[in-house]
Order: structure tokens, then C-alpha cells, then sequence
């Protein structure tokens, strides 16, 4: 398959087209989870959706990459984190809040689209097994993954949980992780936490199309490029930041704030302090 052939098949909505458009997101999809807040009460638990992260390990340290203003808001005040490791599945696995440890800049006194919204979620060694089974950590501690040799086809996707294509009562969430091509818009350097911008055609949510859920999401950049495979291609994933913020929707779209790559240089920085 040739890159006119590849980048034909990304703009397609046909059916074998969205089911190699799958195969990519299915690839990311093995780091990226959804994150719930569980209350404890003699009533009952209590889960609502806190938002989504990445799976990420540093130096053999494993972690939950996602928004500050997730843990700072939901998370943090709950009793434990659960994370998602299948689709449309009762979620079970759940890790106490007193175990995490957060790591990132210090939150500002409000949220803005300026940033920094950022944190590393160490999780205990004890809970790391039981995700393995189903899920990879995506290792940030090495050089990021080489594009493919020869010419390839790059393009942007940002994955998450979006509540409003969910099922939630107080104690069940059925949810959907999705993984949606986004166009980019621009990037702003920082001397910390930079910052870029991608759109997000979400004309495929139901009203009001909100992305609240993503908040935490990873954006990747990937490489497609011609091979010998039952596909005709293969692609090389890069994790290139985390969605924090959305804007108003402009007729279909919404522009989506992230931090970047500067952004993950500085938190895995931070990793040396703890």
C-alpha cells in the first residue's frame, strides 16, 4: 500500500477503511484507559467518571498520565481510583487513593486553558500485575519511538473516554474508549509546559457533543508507512501529550487544548525527586 493508498483510507468512511482505521486505534488503545472516583458509603459505593489517562512507566516506575484537574477535583477527594481495562465491562479493578502519589507542577488557584494541568499518578507495585494482563505501560523513560525508514504518512489521534457515549448508574459504568484522528492546529513553547492545539470533529457524539470524560486523554502522533502485512501497513505510535481542556463547539468541531512533548519531558524530570 502506497502513501496515496494510506492517506485514501483515512479520509474513507467505508467499511474496510474503518476497520484499518480500528487496527490503529486498537494499538494505542492497549495504554489508554479510563479513570472513575469511588466513594464509600454504608449506602453503597458511589463511581462517577473522573476522566482518562495513559499508562506510562519511568524507569521501571509504573504510572497513570493524566490532567491535574483530574485528580485534583475528582480523584484526590474520593476513597479509590478505578481504571477501566475493557470496554462495556462492570468495572472492578480498583486501587485505594491513599496508595497513589501525584506528581506534577503545583496547581494554580483555578483551571484555565493556559496550563499547567498535568500529573503522574504512581501506581503501587501491588496493582500493576492485574493491569499488565490486559493492558501495556507505554515507556516514557526511553528516546521516542524512531519513524519508520523511507517515507511515511504521519497523522494525529487523541484517545479517551467521552462521558457522553457512557451508561452510568451508582454503581456501574459502561463506557466507550475511543480513538479519534484530529487535525492540528498549533503548538506554543513554554519554558516548563508547552502547549498545542488540535480539532476534534465531534459531530459523531450525541448532543452536546461534549469531550468531558477525555480530560487526561493521550494525543499520538502516528507514522504510517507501506509493509508487508494482511493490511498493506504498519504504523509506529508516539505519545506526543495530554488533552486537558475544551473549547466552545464551532459548528462541528472543537479545538482541544493539550500539553506536548516539552510538557512530558518536564513531569518525567519531576520523576527524579520522588
Amino acid at each position: 500500500m502506497n502513501l496515496d493508498e494510506i492517506e485514501s483510507f483515512l479520509k474513507s468512511e467505508d467499511v474496510a477503511s474503518e476497520q484499518k482505521r480500528l487496527r490503529i486505534v486498537r494499538a494505542i488503545g492497549m495504554y489508554s484507559v479510563g479513570l472513575f472516583a469511588v466513594k464509600v458509603s454504608p449506602q453503597g459505593d458511589a463511581l462517577s467518571l473522573a476522566g482518562s489517562g495513559t499508562l506510562v512507566q519511568i524507569r521501571g516506575i509504573h504510572y497513570v498520565l493524566t490532567a491535574r484537574h483530574v485528580w485534583q477535583e475528582v480523584l484526590k477527594v474520593s476513597n479509590q481510583l478505578g481504571v477501566t481495562l475493557r470496554e462495556v465491562v462492570d468495572h472492578r479493578h480498583l486501587i485505594d487513593i491513599g496508595d497513589v502519589v501525584p506528581i506534577g507542577p503545583v496547581p494554580g488557584v483555578s483551571w484555565t486553558e493556559s496550563g499547567p494541568d498535568i500529573v503522574l499518578l504512581r501506581i503501587p507495585d501491588v496493582y500493576v500485575g492485574a493491569i499488565k494482563a490486559s493492558k501495556v505501560f507505554y515507556n516514557l523513560s526511553t528516546d521516542e519511538p524512531t519513524p519508520p525508514p523511507g517515507n511515511s504518512l504521519q497523522t494525529w489521534f487523541l484517545m479517551g473516554v467521552p462521558g457522553c457515549t457512557g451508561v452510568f448508574t451508582q454503581n456501574h459504568a459502561s463506557v466507550e474508549h475511543i480513538g479519534a484522528e484530529v487535525g492540528f492546529l498549533s503548538s506554543q513553547t513554554g519554558e516548563l509546559w508547552d502547549l498545542c492545539d488540535v480539532n476534534f470533529n465531534a459531530s459523531f457524539l450525541p448532543p452536546p457533543q461534549s469531550l468531558g470524560g477525555m480530560s487526561g486523554g493521550g494525543l499520538w502522533k502516528v507514522f504510517l508507512h507501506d509493509a508487508p502485512t494482511s493490511d498493506g501497513f504498519d504504523c509506529v505510535e508516539v505519545l506526543a501529550g495530554v488533552a486537558f481542556w475544551q473549547f466552545a463547539l464551532d459548528g462541528k468541531n472543537r479545538k482541544v487544548r493539550c500539553h506536548g512533548n516539552e510538557s512530558l519531558k518536564s513531569l518525567e524530570s519531576m520523576t527524579d525527586e520522588n
